[in-house]
């Protein structure tokens, strides 16, 4: 887990800023936006108020920590397109939803305060004007596409272990674009890929990302014959070789999970080894993929 240490000297200066991993999320001096500026109801199951639309029209926001004496608990879809350019995340909030901030261009800033746990499908997707982010230790998942095409982000930090990254999560960031040509990583998951590549996973993945190895663009191989998949994974995605045509795979025993139509759009003649069992492939949606008894296999189902 990450820590901040700060001097006594510096800790005034930093009161504002945060630490590094998330911190609590310190208000701002402004007063919180009013009520009457959202759309929200009051989710019993999440035991809070569920924002679901901006119609203000300030481009700078303090989301309210309370609404009607109800904690602020998730933002779903609330601020997708508008124009705002700053906003306050109270630390009330644990769900930042689906397209929660999606088209915000003009947002250059966001701290994501501990106490969220998830982050949904598209959530930041094209904020383009954002640069920087910080997942906080507490966040267990982030969707597909949660931050793709925030063409300007460049640093991104995650917790050491997360492994819970949704499909394309960090495509068409600054951030991917850096990457060296082949398997992306982040952290211990393999989670994209780009440019042209023979399929070669590193010692020491743990996680092989949903979607993270299927052959989605033109540039990448997916006519491979084999791929060797390390010791170290003990997760593969839903959808995670899709299309790849693959021949052959050996899954290690220590795999434990795997998700939907990992090798879904395989050959006919695709085969897999899990725990010294051979499956081979069979028809299905229209092509090929592995029979149910391989994945129940590896679920322990």
């Amino acid at each position: 887990m990450r820590k901040c240490v700060i001097s006594v000297v510096l800790a005034a200066l930093l009161l504002v800023a945060g630490c590094s991993g998330g911190g609590n999320n310190p208000p701002p001096k402004e007063p919180e936006t009013p009520a009457s500026d959202f759309e929200y109801s009051y989710d019993a199951g999440v035991g809070g108020v569920v924002i679901t639309k901006y119609i203000g029209s300030s481009i700078k926001v303090r989301i309210p920590e309370k609404i009607e004496g109800e904690p602020v608990v998730w933002i779903e879809g609330g601020f997708s397109n508008s124009g705002i350019m700053d906003v306050y995340i109270p630390n009330s909030v644990t769900i930042i939803g689906e397209n929660a901030f999606y088209g915000c261009t003009g947002l250059t800033n966001i701290t994501i305060p501990d106490g969220v746990t998830s982050i949904g499908y598209r959530a930041f997707s094209d904020c383009t004007g954002l640069t920087s982010v910080i997942i906080p230790d507490g966040v267990t998942s982030i969707g597909s596409q949660a931050f793709r095409g925030c063409t300007g982000l460049v640093s991104i930090v995650l917790p050491d272990e997360f492994t819970n990254i949704g499909s394309r999560a960090f495509d068409d960031t600054a951030w991917f674009a850096n990457q060296p040509d082949g398997v992306v990583y982040m952290g211990k998951s393999a989670i994209g890929h780009k440019g042209e590549i023979s399929i070669a996973i590193r010692d020491g993945t743990t996680n092989i990302s949903d979607g993270a190895l299927s052959a989605r663009d033109t540039n990448y191989n997916p006519w491979a014959p084999s791929i060797t998949i390390p010791a170290s994974v003990t997760r593969i995605g839903t959808m995670a070789f899709f299309g790849c045509s693959l021949k052959s795979v050996t899954i290690p025993d220590n795999v434990t999970e795997i998700g939907g139509r990992a090798f879904g759009g395989c050959f006919s003649s695709f085969t897999a080894v899990y725990k010294g069992k051979t499956y081979l492939a069979v028809e299905a949606f229209g092509g090929y993929d592995l029979p149910q008894d391989f994945y129940d296999a590896v679920n322990g189902q």
